[in-house]
């Protein structure tokens, strides 16, 4: 039964006079456009180095060139870019509308930062990150980014975020009472943390054991990354996760859950847990079984990393079905005119959710949602049907797109993940079961904030027959609003999947 959704959170830029949209990506440094045509816009230099974006499903290469960027009210008169002359096999980003990507993390693992140090020797300042260029050029603004996944609600396909630069908008500013969790290792090329640990049920599980040299004892390093839809995590965990769900079942590295069964899944930093929403540990999909008709099952949504995948470097993944369930502030750290480090980088999360709430409202909008469906699979019916296509299933439940260079000369890659089943009887789509107004009652307001507030383009790539969106993730139950779209951008839903590497955690 293949089993594939992504979603993913976009933005509108302009560079060299032309508008793009491009997914926002904390788990990468480099901005690079090209992916539906050729770019045709005003260059204020060219350069002949070349650059190549690898990824498991394709590749992206071009030359690095520069172009005034600015969004919102922000500018950078020459910015560096991959300028994409040719991709593969990145589908996925030219049928939805999306242009590229826009990396939100650190200097240190940028690609293109690292071409142009080596061709242009180590005072060079050209090739630096799109952040780090409006850090550097606006030193009295404070050097964060703040993030808030938006997600539909009543069966809508469209919503919005929140993405801003050096501001808190109203209504938010709880998020600076809150905890600073440092970045872990100190100088880790990711947004990278110390994960106290997990909670299943009101649980404690103690199987942690970190590959990272240093780590403490029963802890781990968990990287946040808005541009990963699934999380990833030790096998052991993600079992113990999904052991709890009453009636689940494991099945060639899928766990099949009862669509109405659910978990209490929290995640801890700095002494602080942050409850996930039911909704975001499982994933919807149905598809014909053998008597000709379509059933409804669900999948494990946080998935199992294979053994040495992250190369020692982290050990797990908290992708977009965590992230939905926060509000998320990145601070850089503060650095001297010299460009010292003189504070070291953190993250604050606001979650979005009170445990003890999330469960009713889990019931009330999965059953919504399934109401929409065809009639829900037997776990028995399950059972059956994967024994009679044996052979065809796969062993992992999707793959993620998301882009990781290791350091400043190596090529962008992704966390793996193995290829879905290619039985046409059991093609099907599955449909993402994200969903909420988060952020209606403040996107009402966010027009007359700045310096920058940017409008969250989100979509959702279906692979199969289905093209159905379910609007059950409620990450805040609020009343529904209408507000404006941010500093005068369209918001919408864009349909993308970021494109998944070959076995190796690259940021």
């Amino acid at each position: 039964m293949p089993t594939h959704a992504s979603w993913q959170y976009a933005t509108e830029i302009t560079l060299g006079g032309s508008n793009y949209s491009v997914v926002l990506d904390t788990g990468s440094s480099d901005l690079w456009i090209g992916a539906r045509q050729t770019p045709n816009l005003k260059l204020t230099n060219t350069t002949t180095v070349s650059a190549n974006l690898s990824y498991s499903a394709g590749w992206a290469s071009g030359y690095i060139d520069f172009a005034e960027f600015s969004f919102g009210s922000y500018q950078v008169s020459s910015q560096a870019f991959l300028n994409a002359n040719k991709t593969y096999d990145l589908e996925a980003l030219s049928g939805y509308d999306l242009d590229g990507f826009i990396g939100l993390s650190f200097d240190q693992q940028s690609l293109l930062d690292g071409k142009l140090l080596n061709e242009w020797g180590s005072e060079t300042v050209l090739g630096r990150s799109v952040l780090s260029n409006l850090f550097s050029q606006n030193p009295f603004l404070p050097n964060y980014i703040t993030i808030l996944l938006g997600c539909t609600g009543d069966l809508e396909d469209t919503s919005d975020g929140i993405f801003t630069v050096s501001e808190i908008p109203k209504d938010w500013e709880l998020i600076q009472n809150t905890t600073h969790i440092p970045r872990y290792p100190k100088d880790s090329a990711f947004w990278s943390l110390l994960l106290d640990g997990m909670h299943v049920n009101g649980v404690a599980w103690d199987g942690w054991k970190s590959s990272v040299q240093g780590t403490p004892a029963g802890k781990a390093v968990a990287v946040l990354d808005s541009g990963f839809t699934h999380p990833r995590l030790p096998q052991a965990a993600v079992h113990a996760i999904y052991s709890q769900f009453p009636g689940a079942f494991l099945n060639d590295g899928i766990w099949f859950v009862p669509c109405n069964s659910s978990a209490s899944v929290t995640f801890s930093f700095a002494d602080w847990e942050y409850p996930v929403h039911p909704l975001d540990l499982t994933t919807v999909a149905y598809a014909p079984f053998s008597d000709g008709k379509n059933y409804t099952y669900c999948v494990n949504t946080y998935q199992a990393a294979e053994d040495g995948e992250f190369n020692g470097e982290l050990d797990l993944i908290l992708g977009q079905a965590f992230l939905r369930n926060t509000y998320a502030l990145f601070n850089f750290g503060d650095r001297d005119v010299n460009g010292t480090l003189v504070s070291d980088p953190y993250v604050q999360l606001l979650a979005l959710s009170i445990a003890d709430d999330i469960l009713d409202d889990y019931a009330k909008s999965r059953a919504q949602a399934l109401s929409q469906l065809p009639p829900l699979a037997t776990i028995d019916a399950i059972k059956a049907e994967l024994a009679n296509h044996k052979s065809d299933l796969p062993s992992e439940t999707s793959s993620d797109y998301a882009s990781w260079p290791t350091s400043a000369s190596a090529s962008a890659g992704t966390p793996s993940s193995s290829g879905v089943s290619k039985d046409e009887k059991l093609s099907n789509a599955l449909v993402d079961t994200d969903g909420s107004d988060a952020a209606s009652q403040v996107l009402s307001k966010v027009d007359t904030f700045g310096p920058v507030v940017v409008g969250l383009l989100a979509g959702n790539v279906l692979i199969g027959l289905v093209l159905l969106v379910l609007g059950v993730c409620l990450c805040i139950r609020r009343g529904r609003t209408v507000g404006a779209s941010p500093r005068g951008f369209n918001s919408a839903y864009v349909s993308v999947s970021k494109v998944d590497e070959d076995g190796t955690y690259r940021d």
